[in-house]
């Protein structure tokens, strides 16, 4: 990755450290623990808005928006997974036990609105060319969200696969629904899957939701899980290496070792304790 991307990466890391700052300096003694934990995740969004930081981050990710214009989709999307580590992916690594998840749980890849049952609800349909786009940019961050999670136990990447035909994708999406409250092992397991899934939608969207930058909007970026901002930690980058090379080395999926794991690469600040 080149020099100029990962300076400005490490300067959008910084401001959002800040912003998680400001946040608690607001909350401290206004609300319940000082606004400490996801419970306040309405007021945090109400907040967000007014904090000075929201508009250097804002700054910073034009600037990374003008530098990647012109990449192609393979190193958009690792750009992508990098602003995705800062906010939320590190949270999700830190808590690991309760974020893993991403198919049922907080991120509903299976289960959302937009998500992969309704890629098989709208095919049955005729409404799928209408969705498809709201479902692969749904699909993609989520897949984002759990390879930042588990590229160090995976052997694979979303670009080292080809897309799937009409009956392979509905195969593997009603394969995956036949997953019932999956361990970090049973995703582990399912995530070539997922990748394979992902990487058709793009293809059928013509990478839709690389080519927009939709990742980067505030609704599906910044104001994406609080919980990042309310419960952190707080955290500094003191490698020269960028963030998905720090995670490729996380080899475990305890949170212990994670933990571990991360000290060795952050300065780290815990907010919310466990």
């Amino acid at each position: 990755m080149q020099a100029n991307i990962l300076e400005a990466l490490d300067e959008l890391e910084s401001c959002h450290q800040e912003l998680k700052k400001e946040y608690l300096q607001w909350a401290k003694g206004k609300l319940p623990n000082d606004g400490i934990g996801a419970e306040h995740n309405p007021e945090t969004l109400e907040v967000l808005e007014k904090c000075n930081a929201i508009e250097e981050i804002n700054k910073k990710v034009d600037i990374i928006k003008n530098l990647i214009k012109n990449k192609d989709y393979q190193e958009r999307h690792e750009i992508f997974r990098e602003i995705y580590v800062i906010h939320p992916s590190f949270h999700e690594l830190w808590f690991f036990n309760g974020h893993f998840d991403h198919f049922y749980y907080a991120g509903k890849i299976i289960t959302g609105r937009v998500g992969l049952n309704s890629y098989l609800t709208s095919s049955k349909r005729g409404t799928l060319e209408k969705r498809i786009k709201g479902i692969s940019t749904f699909v993609l961050k989520r897949t984002i969200l759990l390879e930042n999670l588990f590229s160090g136990v995976l052997d694979c990447s979303l670009f080292d696969f080809d897309p799937l035909d009409d009956e392979q994708i509905e195969v593997k999406i009603t394969d995956l629904n036949r997953l019932s409250n999956p361990s970090p092992q049973d995703i582990k397991l399912k995530m070539p899957d997922l990748f394979e899934i992902t990487r058709t939608l793009l293809e059928k969207t013509e990478y839709d939701a690389l080519k927009m930058d939709k990742l980067l909007e505030s609704d599906k970026w910044l104001y994406y899980a609080p919980c990042n901002i309310n419960e952190g930690p707080i955290f500094k980058k003191k490698s020269d290496k960028s963030r998905i090379d720090i995670l490729k080395e996380i080899n475990s999926i305890n949170q212990n070792e994670i933990r571990r794991k991360l000290r060795e690469y952050f300065e780290i600040t815990p907010i919310l304790r466990d």
